[in-house]
């Protein structure tokens, strides 16, 4: 998956190496998509990023609670589809033809002071009408690929 570019950021002074538990701070999603060209209609990508973050944070020995954490994990996805408003010659405005990227972002913050403590991004670009297989393949690549970027 070549066309993937993912990227982390850490807090140098935060110990990873302490964070036994992780507890979900929200998610946002934000897609500019009027015509629907790359939506996904038969799939929750809001629920499927959650289920791929919590596998990879359990697969590190992380625990999942409800209070207290020691840290707390949100993601965002956000398609930017740099198409410009033309104007037909029927004086009718579509959108150009610009092919679209796509970003996830998963941070997490010190369970304590809620401060951002690290920043994983994975971008690529984004196919219209996308089949639900390649977009589940494409989240799980990406959620693994940023999860293996947290500090030990």
């Amino acid at each position: 998956m070549e066309e993937f570019e993912v990227v982390a950021k850490a807090d140098p002074k935060f110990n990873f190496s302490e964070i036994k538990t992780y507890a979900w701070y929200g998610a946002t999603a934000k897609l500019n998509d009027p015509e629907g060209k790359w939506s996904v209609p038969d799939m929750d990508i809001g629920n499927e990023i959650t289920f791929l973050i919590d596998r990879e944070l359990r697969a590190r020995g992380w625990t999942e609670v409800k209070e207290t954490p020691n840290v707390w994990v949100t993601f965002a996805i956000l398609f930017d589809m740099e198409a410009v408003l033309i104007k037909d010659e029927d004086d009718t405005l579509s959108f150009g033809e610009t092919v679209p990227a796509g970003a996830l972002y998963v941070a997490l913050a010190d369970g304590e002071t809620e401060q951002a403590v690290w920043v994983g991004a994975a971008s690529c670009t984004v196919d219209e009408k996308p089949q639900t297989e390649t977009v589940k393949k494409r989240l799980d690549y990406s959620v693994s690929r940023i999860i293996t970027l947290l500090p030990q």
